[in-house]
Order: structure tokens, then C-alpha cells, then sequence
């Protein structure tokens, strides 16, 4: 018969595993470093399975029998160690890493009990519905994402508010391109063919040559390229998931990919996209990280997904600034943009956790999201398939614009944006929460000290 392990048993598992908790009394950095360690073996030995981005990877972590009562005991050991840590006091590189472990053990822990509490998960899997088990399943994997204890509720207003604002900041830019209230006139114009390119070397020559223009501007908003080359530009040939974005970064190559299906290309969207998934997005993030000057400690892989989305996102705003956004079409592709992923904060809560149909996901993107309806559908399958992910790239690119605007009011005429970006980019991914205080101390450090 098979074993079925009760929210008891759990429990259980729980409390067998306290008195077996590593000792933390008056911990320092050298303590820290050990404690980090052990965490990182015991999470490999036990073949722990992290955040994935597919509902189908996350719902094949939810274990059962041996396997749940393991990881209910693992989270709750690493919780109570980690939580005795002085995390504050700690040097930069082993308190991101403490802060990471802690996440890490608090999601596991209640994977744990979703996982006892829900057995019969089998309606799960042709997506979140809206349910008890998977609304408590879908709050999980948003505040695993996250970084942080998020109310579904506080995010779809929050996507609301987003949606406002990109819609009127396309209603300013289609006004300054002599179009006001003319949504036809404007898609016309922007579909003509001196934005479309067939031609395939021509493409490409485009997107490098919004490589060569980055690069030359890039001290103009950073302190300077830390030694990273230029990325790798290929055009992607592969199938599934990734053929559907306009475009995707592999770290494990250096290479930046760009999807162009169809007979021609939209030239407007090189700018956003290479700033998104190349320089200073994803390709100078992730090398950054893996360099000398990023902490690198042991726990890399354990990623934030509102930091490294959230940066892509937020670094698309600096295209202005690098040399990019020479015109208003191509300033406008980001704002189109910008509407999608604001209308799928909102719609990503709507179809996961109050269970809408895509009926009712459409009628909220035609209210939301201007002239892009026949790529509605693809969006809300991504959304349905990788739940809560799209909501990281907005929470964490408007975390990201909190934390500079903290600091700009904390040191008025003193505060350099590239300070700013470096304070970003030079300790790797972390808990947003964590980011935004470090970035907090440092002002009020900095301030105290002119």
C-alpha cells in the first residue's frame, strides 16, 4: 500500500528535526560561511528541487511519502538556524547568501505542507484554476518568485496601476507622433514597410549595431563595463517555450537570441529587447555575477526572479540614455511592451488565483493593452504554463525605480545613478526586500559621511 503522510506527520518531521539544528549563539562571518555551506551540501544531497519556471517542474517537486517528510524536516533545521543569524552584520557576499538560504527553507517548508495537505493534485496540471489547493499552491510559487510574503490581491491591484500608466504614456507618445485618438493611423504608420526588414543579414547588422552604440554610451549611466565583452547576437532557431518571446538570453553560452518568425522583422523592437536580454540587461547582469567582482560564495544558483526579470525590465527605461529610443516608433515599441507586461501582472492573478477564464483574461487585455490582440492567446497560455512568473518583471523593475528614487532623496545633489547601477549589479541576484535596504544603509551612510 502506498504511504500517504498527513499534514500529522508532517508536523511530526517538524519538530523531530529541532534539537538537531545547528548552533548559531553569537554567530560571525566565519560561523555564517560554515553554516551557508552545510546548507548548500545538505540541499544537494537530499536532490532538492528549487523554483522552476513550468507549473508542470513545480508540481513534479511536490513529493510524497519519505521524500515530503525529508524536506519538511530540512526546512524546518535551516529555518531555525538561519533565523539566529545576525544577517545584518554580516559581510555583504555571506548575508546575501544567509538571506537566500533563509527563503529558500521558509519555500520549501510550505511546498511541504501544500504538498501533505493537497494529495490530489491531478486537476493541477492542466493549470491553477482558482481552487483552495491551488490558490495556496499559486501564493507559494508568487511569493517564491517574488522574494517576499505577497498578497495576490496587493499584485493585481498593483498590475492595475502599472497598466494605467503604460496606457498613458502610449496615449503621450501617439500624441507627440501626431496620431491623438487615431489608433488606426498609428498602427498603419508603424506597420509600413520602413519599419519591417526581410532581409536576414540586415537584421542582424541592426542588432549589432545597437551593440556597438551601447557600448560606446555605456559610461554614460555606468561606472564602467566591468570587463564584459559584448554578447554573442545570433538569430534563434529553436522551437518550444523561448519561440514565442521576442527574444532570450542563454548564460550558459553568452549568447543573446532574438526570435524573428515571420517573413519581416519589426526593427522598432531591437532597442528594448537587446537592452532587456543583452547590455545592460541580462548578458552584463549574469557575467557581472560570474566575474571576480560578484559574490561568489556558493549559492548562485539560487536566483531571484524580481531581481534578474526586474533589472531586464528596468534597464530598458536607460535606452535614451545608452544612444537607443532615436525615434519615437522605437520609444513606442517599449511602451507597447510595457503595456503587455503590465496587463499580465493582473491577468496572471486573474487566471491562477481567482480562476478566470480566457475569456475573461481577453476582456481585461482589450481594456489594458493597445492594438496587440493576436498575440493575446500566446501570452495567456505563458501565464497559464508558468505561473507567476510574469509578474516578476514589473514588481521588480518598479522595486528597482523605488530604490534609486530612496536614494536620489537621500542624497539630493550627491547621488550619481552609476553608483546607483553598481550597487545593483556587483553582489548578484538577491531577495528584493534585501536589495532595497541594503540600498537604504548605504545612502544613509553615504549621506552621513559627506
Amino acid at each position: 500500500m502506498r504511504r500517504i503522510f498527513s499534514a500529522i506527520s508532517v508536523a511530526a518531521a517538524l519538530f523531530s528535526c529541532a534539537a538537531s539544528s545547528p548552533s548559531v549563539q553569537n554567530a560571525g562571518p566565519g560561523k555564517a560561511r560554515d553554516l551557508i555551506s552545510e546548507f548548500a551540501s545538505e540541499y544537494d544531497a537530499l536532490k532538492i528541487s528549487g523554483l522552476a519556471l513550468a507549473l508542470a517542474d513545480n508540481l513534479s517537486a511536490l513529493k510524497s511519502g519519505g521524500g515530503l517528510s525529508e524536506e519538511a524536516a530540512f526546512a524546518s533545521k535551516w529555518r531555525r538556524a538561519l533565523s539566529g543569524l545576525d544577517r545584518a552584520s554580516l559581510p555583504i557576499c555571506e548575508r546575501i547568501d544567509a538571506e537566500k538560504a533563509l527563503q529558500e527553507a521558509a519555500m520549501i517548508g510550505r511546498r511541504a505542507k501544500v504538498a501533505s495537505a493537497y494529495q490530489d493534485r491531478s486537476s493541477w496540471a492542466a493549470g491553477l484554476d482558482g481552487s483552495a489547493g491551488a490558490k495556496e499552491f499559486y501564493d507559494l510559487l508568487l511569493d517564491w518568485q517574488l522574494g517576499f510574503d505577497a498578497d495576490p490581491d496587493e499584485i493585481f491591484a498593483f498590475g492595475k496601476k502599472q497598466s494605467s500608466r503604460a496606457l498613458a504614456n502610449y496615449a503621450a507618445l501617439q500624441a507627440l507622433m501626431g496620431f491623438a485618438g487615431n489608433d488606426a493611423g498609428l498602427a498603419a504608420h508603424q506597420a509600413s514597410t520602413q519599419f519591417a526588414e526581410s532581409n536576414a543579414a540586415a537584421i542582424q547588422k541592426s542588432f549589432e549595431a545597437a551593440s556597438a552604440l551601447v557600448a560606446s554610451r555605456l559610461d554614460h549611466v555606468f561606472l564602467s563595463d566591468y570587463g564584459v565583452a559584448a554578447p554573442k547576437i545570433e538569430r534563434a532557431e529553436r522551437g518550444g517555450p523561448l519561440a514565442a518571446t521576442p527574444g532570450f538570453y542563454d548564460g550558459d553560452t553568452g549568447v543573446f537570441f532574438y526570435n524573428a518568425p515571420g517573413e519581416t522583422y519589426d526593427l522598432r523592437n531591437r532597442g528594448w529587447l537587446y537592452l532587456h536580454e543583452a547590455v545592460p540587461g541580462h548578458h552584463f547582469q549574469i557575467s557581472i555575477s560570474r566575474s571576480e567582482t560578484g559574490c561568489r560564495t556558493g549559492l548562485e544558483n539560487l536566483w531571484s526572479g524580481a531581481f534578474v526579470e526586474g533589472w531586464g525590465a528596468y534597464v530598458e527605461t536607460l535606452g535614451a540614455a545608452l544612444g537607443l529610443y532615436a525615434t519615437p516608433e522605437e520609444e513606442m515599441a517599449a511602451v507597447e511592451w510595457d503595456m503587455v507586461r503590465s496587463a499580465r501582472v493582473s491577468i496572471d492573478v486573474g487566471l491562477n488565483y481567482y480562476g478566470w477564464t480566457d475569456a475573461e483574461a481577453h476582456d481585461y487585455w482589450r481594456l489594458s493593452v493597445k492594438g496587440q490582440d493576436a498575440i493575446a492567446q500566446r501570452e495567456i497560455d505563458r501565464m497559464r504554463r508558468w505561473p507567476a512568473q510574469v509578474v516578476t518583471y514589473k514588481y521588480g523593475a518598479a522595486a528597482f525605480e523605488r530604490s534609486r528614487d530612496t536614494m536620489m532623496a537621500a542624497l539630493a545633489d550627491g547621488f550619481d545613478l552609476r553608483k546607483f547601477h553598481d550597487l545593483a549589479l556587483k553582489n548578484g541576484s538577491m531577495p528584493i526586500p534585501l536589495f532595497e535596504a541594503i540600498v537604504a544603509e548605504t545612502a544613509e551612510a553615504t549621506r552621513q559621511s559627506n
